[in-house]
């Protein structure tokens, strides 16, 4: 409730950093969401410091968005950047070749 919007987000262990983990899980989710849940577009909400989860969100196709504040108690970090794409936009991304 009072969410920004319809999220796919990845966390893991600090050992597993660098293996492609969350780019390989985050393409898994955003296929699901779209194709079978009918989602029309996704977000992530990232902490503006998160180099690393901004690059897996860039890899998978997402872009910046906005700025945005998250409902308590997950506030206390300040405004946090949401990134996202449309289904329609993976789509294009997913086109068999």
């Amino acid at each position: 409730e009072d969410w920004p919007a319809l999220e796919v987000g990845w966390m893991l262990h600090r050992s597993a950093w660098g293996h492609g983990y969350a780019t390989e899980a985050a393409e898994a989710c955003l296929r699901f969401a779209f194709e079978t849940l009918g989602w029309t577009s996704v977000a992530h909400m990232i902490h503006p410091e998160n180099l690393g989860s901004q690059a897996v969100a860039g890899r998978i196709g997402s872009r910046f968005l906005e700025m945005v504040a998250l409902p308590p108690p997950m506030d206390v970090a300040g405004p946090t950047q949401m990134w996202g794409q449309t289904a329609e936009h993976w789509r294009r991304r997913h086109v068999p070749r």
